[in-house]
């Protein structure tokens, strides 16, 4: 199937849940199963992909429609080994949870054992989403 043709057809199906004609959950559970196997075919060839690109060095590529540039990965730098660093991100473990007790509790501040208050945390929630598990198929046959 062609691009187009596969961005159609799922655009087809946004539609049809829009008009009423496709139950929204099975197409959503529909679509993530698409999804789910789409991500792990490039999970799969992602390492290939990587080395065809890196045959190109630095210098972008147009490829199916595409322009295409590696780009290396990008520095994370760990502070576990800073002593100081430490002892500030374990203190700031400990305001943290008594925050999350305090915005929990009817006062909107808890105090600490040094008895200085600390202020309920501020609270917000993610948007809900839905979790899929699929269920194993029972072959009844014998």
């Amino acid at each position: 199937m062609k691009t187009e043709q596969e961005i159609r057809y799922f655009a087809a199906v946004a539609e049809q849940v829009e008009e009423g004609t496709i139950n929204p959950l099975t197409a959503y559970i529909q679509l993530r199963y698409v999804k789910e196997g789409i991500e792990a075919a490039i999970k799969s060839i992602e390492e290939a992909a990587i080395e065809e690109t890196r045959k190109y060095g630095r210098e972008e590529i147009m490829n199916n429609g595409a322009v295409v540039r590696l780009v290396e990965g990008t520095p994370r730098y760990s502070y576990k080994n800073i002593p100081q660093w430490n002892v500030l991100k374990d203190k700031m473990a400990k305001i943290e949870e008594l925050a999350k007790v305090a915005s929990k509790g009817m006062k909107g501040f808890i105090v600490d054992e040094n008895g200085e208050e600390i202020p309920a945390a501020d609270v917000t929630y993610s948007r809900p989403y839905i979790t899929l598990k699929k269920i194993p198929r029972i072959n009844m046959e014998h």
